[in-house]
């Protein structure tokens, strides 16, 4: 039994918590802070900031929207997506690595793009500086 916890900190302020993930054999933590949960974590991976990364997400209204690196990322510190990768090179048997070959966050978007009926053509060109909505899914009030 092990948990990766990817950019959460499930023990901040929950004692309750915090026990049952100190009970882990196996404890990853991947964050950009060394947060109540990495404390107790076995291996800490770090993470970049949105600010430090090329990528895109999807806001609170469903909105793509592109990110571009402000800042690089301190010492270590890498995209989740690259640290997932990585990981999942290591992990997985060599027949199944070629489904995990991303070799930018571009490449997971085409992917997602292509696998997700509703999202074919998204692209980061497409992102642009408004980000793109994708049909069906349009805000129905202001955030």
């Amino acid at each position: 039994r092990a948990l990766w916890a990817v950019g959460a900190d499930p023990a901040q302020g929950q004692p309750e918590i915090a026990g049952t993930l100190a009970r882990l054999p196996f404890l990853v933590v991947q964050d950009r802070f060394l947060t109540e949960t990495a404390r107790l974590a076995d291996v800490v991976l770090p993470a970049a900031d949105l600010t430090e990364i090329e990528g895109s997400l999807i806001n609170l209204t469903g909105r793509w929207q592109a990110l571009h690196p402000a800042l690089r990322p301190p010492g270590q510190a890498r995209p989740h997506w690259q640290i997932l990768t990585e990981a999942a090179q290591r992990l997985v048997e060599a027949k199944r690595r070629r489904a995990w070959a991303f070799a930018s966050a571009a490449d997971i978007l085409a992917e997602i793009a292509r696998l997700q009926p509703g999202w074919r053509g998204l692209n980061a060109k497409r992102l642009g500086d408004e980000g793109w909505q994708p049909p069906g899914r349009e805000a129905v009030g202001q955030v």
